[in-house]
């Protein structure tokens, strides 16, 4: 098995100076999708703390040319997309023109988290963003009707998505569903947040489920087959 973790470069005394050491973090995650690519299984045959999601997407785009370039191809893909629902979402508020305007401020505030790239906020971006504008879509349309299950279901796969990537960045959709809760217990909907809760359970587990179904399937097939199906 081989292991990926932060190498001690130097010791910081109390008030120093601490290195992120961002190179590094984008290499490890260079370095377990060509383990992907390779046909080894995540955190058997190689470890990092992201979700295995992160590891399978950035080895596709690396299948796609061999290279970093499909990687950063899926990563202009992921951020469009992503800047057409802030553009949309931006709409429900103001006009076009300023719309715009805060797409463009937003990506480039964004910029500096995203830094070289390669890192899991490109890719959660997209779904906490979908999450976002569902909920307000609703929102601003019927500000005291109890949400559409669907929505619920949504929120739970954009969350589920994030959790297999890194689950902190979906939190901002727990905050959602939080608030979608609490809207109906205001409201006296009491019969519906259970049901929201349940359909919010739905929607992560449409994610959930087929993740850990291929994990456990790779426990139980040869490492020739395995390898050939990854």
């Amino acid at each position: 098995a081989v292991y990926f973790s932060k190498r001690a470069a130097y010791i910081v005394g109390p008030g120093g100076e601490i290195d992120p050491h961002f190179d590094i973090v984008d290499g490890l995650d260079y370095e377990a999708e060509l383990a992907v690519v390779l046909g080894k299984d995540a955190y058997r045959d190689y470890f990092d703390h992201k979700g295995p999601i992160l590891f399978y997407i950035n080895a596709l785009g690396y299948f796609l040319t061999k290279s970093k370039v499909g990687i950063f191809i899926l990563q202009c893909i992921s951020l469009s997309i992503s800047s057409i629902f802030m553009y949309k979402t931006a709409r429900f508020f103001t006009k076009p023109i300023r719309s715009v305007i805060c797409v463009i401020i937003t990506i480039l505030a964004f910029g500096a988290t995203i830094s070289d790239g390669n890192l899991t906020e490109e890719y959660c971006i997209l779904y906490c963003m979908i999450a976002i504008y569902t909920a307000l879509k609703f929102i601003t349309k019927h500000p005291k009707a109890p949400h559409p299950r669907k929505n619920m279901v949504i929120y739970g796969i954009c969350f589920g998505i994030c959790a297999f990537i890194r689950v902190n960045n979906g939190l901002i959709i727990c905050g959602i569903v939080f608030v979608t809760i609490m809207t109906d217990f205001i409201n006296e909907h009491i019969k519906e947040i259970f049901k929201n809760i349940l359909y919010f359970i739905v929607g992560v587990l449409i994610v959930a489920v087929p993740v850990c179904l291929f994990f456990l399937s790779l426990i139980h097939i040869s490492e020739p087959t395995r390898q050939e199906a990854i």
